[in-house]
């Protein structure tokens, strides 16, 4: 197919073409040997998504595309969008987002929501300038913001239903999800172009996790700093 590559180079039609119709496990070479805009991937992706079944090896394929899309992204030159087209990239990234918190609803996929973010994150630094903006404009970066967040923490509401520590074996208290703390770090990890926006994200989520701590009575949560310490101990 490599041959073909003159023929996609101004053709953005043929390209999502293509795109929709190559095995899922060939799309990550597709982009690396196709570079396009990074928005025909997100719509590509998009669309594909629809009968994707969660499975660890589609989690592992699907991890592996947004991360080749991000990388897309963290290339393309910054310059600020005009309006239209930066409607087209959140439109499709804040369905993108809120479909995969729905197809990948266990804790253990939390590294796709994650990076569904990071992209987020560098999409804001191609924003209209506030001067460039029509008044009437509706995705301004501070609402698209607020629906990012609001999804993601919905996510994590439904995914962590379970109290946050358990019974574990010889009278030891153990994390009932062994990845919510990796989680929660990979998440707080992510920054905005807007500090303010960064603040916001960070004190949402410490707020968010620290509510699930307070739910844990307080005996269980002295037993499990005990666990902890005696794990971390070494005796040789």
């Amino acid at each position: 197919m490599k041959e073909k590559k003159y023929l996609v180079k101004e053709n953005r039609a043929l390209f999502r073409s293509w795109f929709s119709l190559l095995p899922q496990r060939d799309l990550a070479e597709f982009i690396s040997d196709f570079p396009a805009e990074p928005l025909d991937y997100l719509l590509g992706f998009f669309h594909r998504l629809e009968n994707l079944q969660a499975t660890h090896h589609t989690y592992e394929e699907v991890e592996k595309l947004l991360m080749k899309v991000l990388d897309a992204l963290n290339n393309k030159q910054n310059e600020m969008l005009q309006q239209d087209t930066w409607n087209s990239y959140v439109t499709v990234c804040q369905r993108l987002h809120e479909k995969m918190c729905r197809k990948f609803l266990l804790l253990q996929y939390y590294k796709i929501p994650a990076i569904s973010v990071c992209i987020f994150s560098r999409i804001f630094e191609f924003a209209p300038s506030e001067a460039s903006r029509d008044k009437a404009m509706q995705n301004t970066p501070k609402t698209v913001y607020q629906g990012l967040r609001n999804t993601t923490r919905e996510w994590f509401r439904l995914v962590l239903q379970a109290h946050m520590l358990k019974p574990g074996s010889h009278l030891i208290v153990e994390l009932t999800f062994s990845v919510e703390l990796e989680a929660w770090n990979r998440f707080l990890k992510i920054n905005f172009c807007d500090a303010n926006l960064t603040e916001d994200w960070k004190g949402t989520l410490i707020k968010d996790m620290q509510s699930r701590i307070k739910q844990v009575p307080r005996y269980t949560k002295i037993v499990f700093r005990l666990s902890f310490s005696c794990e971390t101990i070494d005796y040789n």
